[in-house]
């Protein structure tokens, strides 16, 4: 049986193991930090529905009438979004309204307005694009790395005003 560890064991915990929480993961992996991939509950079965974001025309609509089935590789639909959990809001993170749902606030580092918190994936975007997602987590690891970084230099220049020393080592230059 597994042991638990604490919080502290962690350089950083990242919340959802989609395409954008796995990118920050792998960027904070890959700077060699400790890192805690908090992953949700399997998504499921997927369906995809029109969701009144697009209105068939009357050709388009005969053209499935006729009781044949279409394969299809794939399907776009641009569906209202929301936030699956309370835990940004518990956090205290500022939510902005978009055109198609609720997202959280963040600056172009993906941090939130909570210090600490980076937000990445759907749940900091107006509109969902995997491609931004993964793009997003990899800003939101590479931002927490050098917040880190940031942290571990200004505990070293205190630990040297007192006499004491600290050596800091940088795996890459961010």
């Amino acid at each position: 049986m597994p042991v638990p560890r604490q919080q502290s064991d962690f350089d950083a915990i990242v919340i959802g193991g989609s395409y954008a929480g796995l990118s920050a993961a792998l960027q904070l992996a890959r700077a060699q930090r400790r890192v805690l991939a908090a992953l949700a509950r399997d998504w499921g079965q997927v369906t995809f529905f029109l969701n009144r974001a697009f209105d068939p025309s009357a050709a388009q609509l005969a053209a499935l009438a006729d009781g044949r089935r279409r394969v299809m590789a794939g399907l776009f639909v641009v569906p209202r979004t929301s936030v699956g959990n309370t835990l940004a809001a518990q956090l205290g993170c500022a939510m902005e309204e978009g055109p198609l749902g609720q997202f959280v606030q963040t600056d172009g580092q993906q941090a939130s307005t909570v210090d600490g918190v980076l937000c990445c994936g759907d749940m900091a975007r107006a509109a969902g694009n995997v491609a931004f997602a993964v793009a997003d987590g990899a800003m939101a690891g590479v931002a927490a790395h050098r917040s880190l970084i940031a942290a571990l230099r200004a505990m070293s220049q205190q630990a040297g005003a007192h006499g004491a020393s600290l050596k800091l080592c940088e795996g890459a230059a961010l």
